[in-house]
């Protein structure tokens, strides 16, 4: 059970790449960011191996992704309380914008972002069904496939939402 996620978590790579231009307000460009983290459940997803505590090693319980799931679904739960509490007007923000991009790392998981959220599922953009976990390069990945189908357009206010383990979690605001 303990090599499962090394299937599902991609090596996919992605940037967003965003340049300078004016600063109207209507302009395209970064209109808000909001990040919080909690440390204390760091060890809810780690690899033992590297540094200097197991360098080079072949032992197989030392390349293995550990996850503790209950741990990290219930930390990944308060972070998500703890946004929409404390960043309400970068949540209005995000419930008023034309798209929502979320990390993905499972289906279930997106039905349970979108609902945490209060969005129905119609203002996202599943990709973890055709791409499986495209881990960082999922945001940048779903906002290529709204551009692509037309889902959004220039002008519009688009939603970025960003999840780690151990846990962070982060939103932009940006206008395309």
């Amino acid at each position: 059970m303990r090599h499962l996620p090394g299937y599902t978590v991609s090596d996919a790579g992605a940037a967003l790449l965003l340049t300078a231009g004016p600063a109207g307000p209507d302009d395209p460009g970064v209109l808000r960011t909001v990040f919080a983290s909690d440390s204390s459940a760091w060890e809810a997803c780690t690899v033992a191996a590297g540094g200097s505590m197991h360098p080079r090693s072949t032992d197989d319980d030392h390349v293995c992704l550990r996850l503790n799931g209950d741990q990290l679904f219930r930390t990944g739960r308060g972070m998500a309380r703890l946004i929409l509490e404390y960043a309400p007007e970068e949540v209005a923000l995000m419930r008023d914008s034309a798209f929502v991009a979320v990390h993905q790392i499972s289906m279930p998981q997106f039905h349970e972002a979108c609902a945490a959220l209060g969005l129905p599922t119609g203002r996202f953009q599943a990709t973890v069904d055709k791409y499986g976990n495209a881990a960082s390069a999922s945001l940048p990945l779903q906002l290529v496939l709204a551009q692509q189908c037309e889902r959004v357009m220039p002008g519009d206010t688009v939603a970025l939402v960003g999840l780690a383990s151990g846990f962070s979690i982060g939103l932009a605001l940006i206008r395309l």
